[in-house]
């Protein structure tokens, strides 16, 4: 996993991760977990299925998938089978509407689906990535690209809804928020909607669980669930561990426990069953 080089992407991009399987007895399945950034994912050689709970992944040479993830409100199995070449493209809330001329929910349904929006120079653009061993170049080929794309998005309501969710201090009320953003509570559900398809509470919900995660995972002292809830907002510790049981299907301490950081930044997966893997980046 390494971040964009370029400043102005790196607003919208926090990072891309790229992977890649050699071997045709691959096998690996792991779940993945709520949380606010959406993931685009590029697979070359290969199709994917998926139903409301499961991923799964397996080889078709001459076939290139584009996927994008968003708004998972629950735990979620992943299966890759055989020799897998992906890039995965993490992006913030509204980033993927700084480089697509139409509102999100026009060209998008569901937390997962496909998705042609970024149009045939993006597929252009992520063959030569696929076919660049140095990372540094794969970098700066996807940078190059999405600065051409770069549209900014400039509905300042939605904008500083989101920038006050992530910030996380006050807690606001979903009406306190449209009261901030100076548009009724109507209103703010409909433009979250239309740009992010989600509501301001789905949204403001995987915030706070990611946040708390992040932080138990990252602590050098261990906090207790209730420090760790207050932290992060929730009114007390039952709170957050029924919240995490809702999004999860675990309690906090067993999630805790059964998760892996996968690289550099804040991926946490549990992995069921590996086999024969190689990971380039």
């Amino acid at each position: 996993m390494v971040s964009p080089k370029n400043e102005c992407v790196k607003r919208f991009i926090p990072y891309y991760y790229f992977y890649k399987t050699f071997d045709i007895g691959y096998y690996r399945q792991f779940y993945y977990y709520p949380h606010y950034r959406i993931g685009l994912t590029v697979q070359k050689d290969s199709y994917v299925i998926w139903d409301d709970t499961t991923r799964i992944t397996k080889p078709e040479k001459g076939k290139t998938t584009v996927l994008l993830t968003k708004n998972i409100k629950s735990r979620r199995i992943a299966v890759d089978y055989g020799i897998v070449n992906r890039i995965c493209i993490a992006l913030e809330p509204l980033g993927i509407n700084q480089f697509i001329e139409a509102n999100l929910n026009s060209i998008t349904t569901g937390s997962l689906s496909y998705f042609d929006s970024l149009g045939e120079e993006f597929l252009e653009v992520c063959e030569v990535v696929f076919n660049t061993p140095n990372v540094d170049l794969k970098i700066s080929h996807l940078d190059a690209f999405f600065l051409r794309k770069y549209t900014p998005f400039n509905d300042i309501r939605v904008i500083q809804a989101v920038e006050l969710l992530l910030d996380n201090s006050e807690n606001l009320s979903i009406q306190k928020l449209a009261e901030r953003v100076c548009v009724s509570r109507k209103t703010l559900n409909r433009l979250f909607q239309k740009h992010l398809c989600c509501s301001p509470q789905t949204l403001k919900e995987n915030i706070k669980f990611r946040k708390a995660f992040n932080q138990y995972k990252n602590q050098e002292v261990v906090k207790s669930l209730t420090h760790l809830a207050y932290d992060n907002q929730y009114y007390d510790q039952s709170e957050f561990i029924n919240h995490v049981k809702k999004l999860t299907g675990l309690p906090p301490k067993s999630l805790f426990s059964n998760t892996k950081r996968i690289g550099p930044f804040d991926i946490y997966w549990t992995i069921k069953d590996r086999r024969l893997s190689q990971i380039t980046n």
